[in-house]
């Protein structure tokens, strides 16, 4: 047998190391696992990167992560997409799938819109060359494919929230609530349609004391009782009020009526494609 001394010099330093360690298990009572004292060095795997996104949004909104060199950093979870008809697009041409038939609706969808701005649609789905928008049509909800070269596109993390019951309106961008006001909302005959819209036009008022207020925020959505309203469309919206007192109460033709220093601050922070969920 080898000499001990001999066997250490063999071995070299971090042998010998590891057989002392060896020897010094093997002379414990019992055979018991040898005990970390506080001066005992540990080393743990480095810790993997996690990204905490925040709780998914409701009614479908999408989370996302970029594809860029960095593939852990989040885009926000209430980033949205939306479609601004391109100046010479004069009527967008709308088609039921991509590279399929063009589709007509007895609500024309024209750039400028409806109220005389530029055409906005919030962007739900797209493939290569399209995008899948809603249209401010009726029936409410409806969609349909654009051809992408027809519009620019641009990003928010804006989104709005009204609860019937509650009579009341919040405003968030990203997670950051900016409103939380009370409403009026649609009277039990004529009432407010629940779903997902958009705020499509942001609409100046020609007397900021009449029964619009100053701002009128105009929505994808439609009265589901009213055929016309005004002689024309029934658009819902989201506008001031010359009836403070009826705040609290369902007391509209559908609109949500809200205070008019309110409506005055959101027109100018609100974007278009602003996406507004009407829960009852």
């Amino acid at each position: 047998m080898m000499p001990l001394s001999r066997l250490l010099r063999f071995l070299g330093p971090l042998g010998a190391w590891g057989l002392l360690a060896a020897i010094a298990v093997s002379l414990q009572p019992g055979g018991a696992e040898p005990q970390l004292s506080a001066a005992t060095p540990v080393f743990e795997a480095a810790p993997t990167s996690e990204v905490l996104l925040p709780s998914t949004p409701p009614l479908g909104v999408s989370t996302s992560v970029l594809a860029a060199s960095d593939p852990e950093v989040p885009i926000s979870p209430w980033q949205v997409t939306v479609a601004i008809a391109k100046p010479e697009v004069a009527t967008p041409e709308l088609y039921d799938a991509p590279r399929g038939q063009r589709v007509l609706f007895s609500d024309p969808v024209t750039n400028p819109s409806y109220f005389g701005t530029d055409l906005a649609m919030l962007v739900i789905a797209e493939q290569a060359g399209w995008l899948q928008v809603q249209l401010p049509v009726r029936p409410n909800g409806t969609t349909a494919w654009v051809k992408r070269a027809s519009f620019t596109t641009e990003t928010h993390t804006f989104h709005a929230e009204v609860r019937l019951r509650e009579h009341r309106l919040r405003v968030w961008n990203d997670q950051e609530l900016i409103a939380d006001t009370v409403a009026i909302v649609g009277a039990t005959a004529t009432p407010t349609p629940l779903g997902r819209f958009y705020v499509n036009d942001l609409i100046p008022t020609a007397d900021p004391s009449g029964s619009y207020g100053p701002w009128i925020l105009s929505l994808s959505a439609h009265s589901e009782v009213l055929e016309t309203f005004a002689d024309g469309r029934p658009v819902i919206a989201i506008h001031g009020t010359n009836r403070p007192d009826l705040l609290g109460t369902a007391a509209s033709n559908g609109c949500v009526r809200i205070p008019n220093d309110v409506v005055a601050s959101l027109a100018e922070l609100v974007p278009l494609g602003t996406p507004v969920d009407i829960i009852a």
